[in-house]
Order: C-alpha cells, then sequence, then structure tokens
C-alpha cells in the first residue's frame, strides 16, 4: 500500500474506535476493507468499531439522563421524539436495536432512554448488543467490498488519511477534555479554599 500502511497497522484501531463514536456505519465499512487489504485485522476491527459506537450511545445516554427537561422541550426533540416513543411504546427498550436501522434515529433514541432514566446496566446489554450486531453486519459488508480492489484503490488512499486524522483528532479531543476537566476541578477548589482562609 502507501508509506501509512505501518501507521494504520499499528493505529489503525484506535482510529477506528475514536470516528466509531461519533460515525459508525462509514468507518466500520472502511474497517472492513481494510482488514480485507490485511492492514486490521477484522476481529479487532469488529471490536474496537463495536466498542467506539457503544462509547458515543453512553455519552449520548448520560447527556439525556443529566438534561431531560431541556431535551423535551427543545425543537429537534420535537421532529424526532414522537416517532421514537411510538417505537419505544411498542418494543420498549429493544427499540434500541430498531433505532440501528431507522434512519436518523439512533442519538435521538439514545437520549430518549437517558431521559426515561432507562437503567445504565440494562442500557448497555441491549444497546451493547446493537453495537456488536452493527459491527459484525458492517465491517462484513467493508470486508466483502474489499473483493473488488480495483475499485477501491483511490478510496483507500482516502480513507488512510482520514483514519490518520481521526487518530490526531482523538487525541485533540481527549486533550481538551482533560484540560477542561482539570481547569473545572481548579475552579471549583478556589471558592473553597477562600471559605477556608475566612
Amino acid at each position: 500500500m502507501s508509506h501509512l500502511e505501518p501507521y494504520l497497522s499499528r493505529y489503525g484501531l484506535i482510529a477506528l474506535y475514536l470516528v466509531a463514536t461519533v460515525e459508525g456505519d462509514l468507518s466500520m465499512i472502511v474497517a472492513g476493507i481494510l482488514a480485507h487489504l490485511g492492514v486490521l485485522s477484522l476481529p479487532g476491527a469488529m471490536v474496537a468499531g463495536a466498542l467506539g459506537n457503544l462509547t458515543g450511545d453512553l455519552a449520548w445516554f448520560w447527556v439525556g439522563h443529566w438534561y431531560s427537561a431541556k431535551i423535551r422541550a427543545s425543537r429537534l426533540y420535537a421532529k424526532v421524539g414522537p416517532r421514537i416513543e411510538r417505537l419505544a411504546g411498542r418494543l420498549g427498550p429493544w427499540q434500541l436495536l430498531a433505532a440501528r436501522v431507522v434512519y436518523g434515529t439512533r442519538n435521538a433514541s439514545m437520549l430518549f432512554w437517558g431521559q426515561m432514566r432507562l437503567a445504565p446496566l440494562r442500557f448497555i446489554l441491549v444497546n451493547g448488543l446493537g453495537c456488536a450486531l452493527a459491527a459484525l453486519g458492517f465491517t462484513s459488508i467493508g470486508y466483502a467490498v474489499g473483493e473488488s480492489s480495483e475499485v477501491l484503490v483511490g478510496t483507500v488512499r482516502r480513507v488512510e488519511h482520514l483514519l490518520l486524522a481521526g487518530v490526531v483528532i482523538g487525541a485533540l479531543i481527549v486533550w481538551g477534555v482533560n484540560r477542561l476537566v482539570r481547569r473545572k476541578l481548579a475552579f471549583e477548589r478556589t471558592p473553597s479554599d477562600s471559605d477556608d482562609v475566612a
């Protein structure tokens, strides 16, 4: 392949995990293609994609849990909420699996179940199953598409750059969140210090 192959072999699964927290389907198809080309391990791509998806979904779940009233009042929820509520009424938490195939409902579904105070362990078990099935399906599709390598030569080169960018962006996000948390903790400690002095 190219000079990026050693980096993708070493850091590709980390990049996939980070990208899958935001965009799971396409990233897992690409990972399946890279697995077909021998750059990534197929089982590793499935696990990294599923865990990345689950991590992103958990973030939306906890946002829904913490900001329930604001979300219910939002325009986005007014638009998508009734559809999710109808599905949830029929399927219960198994609606989380349907959200994988009903376009435009995935993140809103995570918010919905967070604000409905679904038990976190139950959310992880049901949604984790959905993430595992999605990872299995999408990476397998990518692997199968990898058979036609002539069509993929240009795509794979672009994908390498995207995965490399994913690693860099992921590292920057982790660094930024870490810095914000430290600042917040330092800010929260300051008033209590001044109270002690007083």
